[in-house]
């Protein structure tokens, strides 16, 4: 296979793989073609339309697209400013600077495409693994079919990673973890590296599979089967290039399916003794196994052979069975291991007749697998079904207790690992599927037992999630990832136990300590959901415990606020102020200033300005510097919406001048935007306010930038709904606005921000009404009234006189500060021709209240349309610009040309 090869980093051409030292290195589609570009033409400068045309070739996207994955791949080749691998160079593009060699990949590793790592050879599936390969190029949609054990997953990783090698995305998706059909669309997104706040992220991940040809893996269906065929039936009617290969015990049954039934392996018939063990694909994973699990037997010898062939047979010739009874043949031998498989099986061939054949075989298999272990081993197995995925050593002997010594445990421990009843992989842990399901049903036999081992799993899960938040704040995104990402299979199998039980104390906990996992994850609907059902249990039942249901409140507001607040408003405070009533009865103290935050949020949405800064200022609870800086950032936040410039920046510039470089974490606000973006939204905002556009769009530059490093979806968001576009739009920087308004349009409804998505589309309808391709008024407000004061503001501002009129009284009924004096601009413009008089008054008022503020550019704006109706207006309009700080910005010089 052709690489490059620079520095200690290879990339694989074909497989589409980028490897460090010889581990593989996640980056992105679009990454990974402008670094291969880039390397291919290495010390030749190539200019942005060119690359352009390489990365993006059938795309409309400007060069902020190259900045974006720009500023990704310096992070993943851990550039530093002294030593530039990517060089811009002005006018003319970007140059490559490092020494390139061309050459072939050494030694291929394991596909890094979210596809489990298949560690043997598969054996006797190459027909049906070729004929996938052929079903799949000409349908979009396969379900390979087969009982538990036989195989289906490797054969879809082996289909997938030939798919992937070929240049196709492969997203694999293991639904084992899941307990309910709800919760598949927000693993999609979650595989689909999406993170959502909308209570339906389906648009977002349709939206993401249209961009390129996806190939989805949905592996283990069968239990959320109904939830697999709608998703998958909406997939494929709602985009053109997304093929899906499922595995499962039973068809999704959705139009257009293929389905292919996995036969077991090949096996000799009754009588039969063939000659060697590689004439039947059965014969020879059994000696495989045997082999590498250190055995001796000797698979020339016919009797060795015709023994082994009836044990496959008796098997079935299913992979699992065949896998695990080769680990007890280099202890009992064939023979012995034939005779002791003769009575389960017989016994529950038997048993319940609907059941199918294949998983009567297998359940024989593992009864039979089960019983063999002694005491000890069978306990540990029990306790550690309970994981949902990869576990650690030490990780089992806490769930396991203390039923017997530590010596005890590591060797039923090892004993397990011996049997290959627990599989190693990459350093951790695994039961197989069918072994915990099996071993799962075994437990429920035992409800003490079952009840102890669940309850320690809760509080191992507990101690994880306290952890995850912990590393949150020194860990890499990436490395957060990999070290906690799979911990959301065990939260839900714990969550799930807790409810069943009516451990409801336990599981409370669980929840409020999972907010952060949820947030990173992307599963804020899942979190509500879990909550929600919570806190209808602690409604309905007789339990009184003010400090449980305060924190349950609390975080239900907060996961309202995100997933449905223009709905859910009123829902949203009362969930707020009944938290804190109840935090401050008990006396807790974090879950108060918890609940005052998120009320802030809501007051700030509302525009209640003047309470939000009430509200930010009791937030300190007086024992913390987090909680001290977080109640400075939002005092400054609400003092500038309510007018207070110089409040704002006076707590802004102590900021900058605290923290002149960013950390290595981001700190995130009440509103989830985090605080240094924030301040230097706040201080764009303000310099502009005070005239100083130049120094505003600066400031704004450097907010991007820096906002684009962090990688924070809902932090850009806002930057550029609350920041970015209303003051570029204000200052008549018309190109500049309308590329951050796409740029908007594009994150809003790629992350499901629903709120910011409305933004989005009204500023989107403004401007068309701007130039002429709308009606005058086209901004209804009746939807939001009194909800989302604080978005229509800024329609106000952006919008001019391409609104209701009533919109502008409601707005000076309200406490906004910041842009008053432009509303009685707008409203003067509104009732000139009818009621001079009026409008003068109008204009007085806001000159006056502008001037008392220091709000320049609405003095100026308010100066200048008084000095066309009145004499007195042109020294109004003199006065405001010999206090102007610097040169006026384009849509003021336009107001102003007519008097100088």
């Amino acid at each position: 296979m052709t690489v490059i090869r620079f520095e200690t980093f290879e990339m694989d051409i074909n497989s589409r793989r980028l490897l460090d030292g010889g581990k593989p290195v996640r980056i992105g589609a679009r990454a990974f073609d402008l670094l291969r570009y880039l390397a291919l033409n290495a010390g030749r400068i190539l200019s942005k339309a060119e690359l352009l045309e390489a990365v993006w070739p059938k795309a409309t996207v400007d060069e902020i697209a190259i900045r974006v994955h720009l500023v990704e791949l310096r992070k993943i080749l851990r550039t530093k400013p002294d030593d530039p691998w990517i060089r811009a160079v002005p006018g003319r593009g970007y140059l490559f600077l490092k020494p390139v060699e061309m050459g072939r990949l050494a030694k291929p590793g394991p596909v890094d495409a979210g596809l489990p790592y298949v560690p043997a050879e598969i054996l006797g599936r190459s027909t049906f693994i070729e004929s996938s390969i052929e079903v799949l190029e000409v349908h979009r949609l396969q379900s390979i079919i087969g009982t538990g054990g036989i195989g289906k997953t490797s054969e879809a990783v082996e289909i997938g990673n030939h798919f992937r090698a070929i240049g196709r995305t492969v997203i694999f998706l293991d639904l084992s973890t899941l307990t309910a059909d709800s919760q598949l669309v927000s693993y999609l997104a979650m595989r689909l590296d999406l993170i959502s706040f909308a209570e339906d992220p389906m648009p977002m991940v349709l939206a993401t599979l249209a961009e390129q040809p996806y190939m989805l893996v949905f592996d283990n269906c069968e239990h959320v089967i109904g939830g697999c065929a709608e998703i998958v039936e909406t997939i494929l009617c709602r985009t053109g290039s997304t093929t899906v290969l499922a595995t499962s015990r039973e068809p999704l049954g959705v139009m257009g399916e293929y389905v292919s039934r996995l036969p077991p392996l090949s096996y000799p018939d009754e009588g039969v003794v063939p000659k060697d063990v590689s004439e039947y694909s059965a014969l020879r994973l059994f000696a495989d196994r045997v082999e590498l699990a250190s055995g001796h037997l000797d698979f020339t010898k016919r009797e060795t052979i015709s023994a082994a062939a009836d044990v496959v047979r008796a098997l079935d010739g299913i992979p699992l069975a065949i896998e695990l009874a080769a680990s007890r043949a280099v202890h009992l031998g064939v023979s012995d291991l034939l005779a002791s498989l003769n009575h389960p099986i017989a016994t529950l061939r038997k048993g319940r007749r609907t059941a199918p054949a294949r998983h009567q075989t297998l359940e024989a298999m593992l009864d039979w697998s089960y019983r063999l272990l002694n005491s000890n081993e069978q306990t540990v197995l029990a306790a550690i079904s309970v994981f949902s995925g990869d576990f650690q050593l030490q990780s089992a002997r806490l769930i396991s207790g203390d039923p017997f010594a530590a010596e005890d445990f590591e060797d039923a421990f090892n004993g397990l690992v011996a049997k290959s009843r627990i599989s190693l992989k990459a350093g951790s842990f695994r039961l197989l599927e069918t072994t915990r399901a099996y071993v799962r049903v075994q437990l429920q036999k035992s409800p003490a037992d079952e009840s102890n081992f669940r309850k320690n799993h809760a509080h191992y899960v507990l101690q994880r999630l306290v952890a995850s938040e912990t590393d949150w704040k020194v860990l890499s995104v990436t490395r957060w990832y990999e070290v906690h990402g799979d911990l959301i299979g065990d939260l839900r199998g714990a969550l799930d136990w807790c409810m069943r039980s009516q451990h409801m104390l336990l599981g409370a906990t669980l929840m409020i300590q999972a907010h952060a996992v949820w947030l990173q994850l992307g599963l804020y609907r899942e979190g509500l959901e879990a909550v929600e059902a919570a806190l209808l249990y602690v409604e309905d039942s007789a339990i009184a415990d003010s400090a449980l249901e305060a924190r349950l409140r609390v975080l239900r507001g907060g996961l309202l606020f995100h997933v449905r607040s223009l709905e859910t408003g009123e829902d949203i405070i009362r969930e707020f102020n009944t938290a804190s009533e109840l935090a401050n009865t008990v006396q807790d103290g974090r879950t108060a200033v918890l609940a005052r935050s998120g009320l802030f949020s809501m007051l700030m949405v509302r525009g209640r300005y003047a309470d939000a800064v009430s509200t930010a200022q009791k937030l300190i609870p007086g024992d913390t510097e987090a909680a001290t800086a977080a109640s400075q950032c939002l005092t400054a936040y609400a003092s500038l919406y309510a007018g207070d410039i110089d409040r704002t920046n006076a707590i802004s510039t102590a900021y900058f001048l605290e923290n002149p470089t960013r950390s290595t974490r981001t700190t995130t606000s009440a509103i989830g935007q985090d605080h240094r973006v924030l301040h230097f939204t706040l201080m764009a905002k303000s310099a502009w306010l005070s005239g100083q556009a130049g120094v505003a769009k600066a400031t704004i530059e450097d907010a991007l930038r820096e906002t684009v490093e962090i990688d924070q979806p809902s932090s850009l968001a806002l930057l550029l709904a609350a920041g970015a576009y209303p003051i570029y739009s204000s200052l008549g920087f018309a190109e500049e606005a309308k590329r951050h308004l796409q740029w908007l349009q594009e994150i809003s409804e790629r992350s499901s921000f629903g709120r910011l998505k409305i933004w989005a589309d009204q500023f989107e309808s403004l401007a068309r009404a701007r130039s002429g391709a709308a009606g005058r008024a086209v901004l209804s407000i009746e939807p939001w009234l009194h909800s989302e004061r604080y978005m229509l503001e800024h329609m106000a501002i952006v919008g001019g006189q391409n609104l209701e009129e009533r919109l502008l009284d409601w707005i000076l009924d309200g406490d906004a500060g910041w842009c008053r004096a432009e509303a009685l601009r707008l409203k003067a413009e509104r009732v000139a021709g009818a009621e001079q008089s009026l409008a003068i008054e109008l204009l007085d008022a806001g000159i006056e209240f502008a001037r008392q503020r220091g709000h320049l550019v609405w003095e100026l704006r308010c100066a200048a349309c008084l000095a066309r109706l009145t004499p007195r207006g042109l020294d109004a309009l003199k006065s405001v610009i010999a206090r102007y700080p610097e040169t006026p910005s384009q849509a003021e010089r336009d107001l102003i040309a007519r008097f100088f």
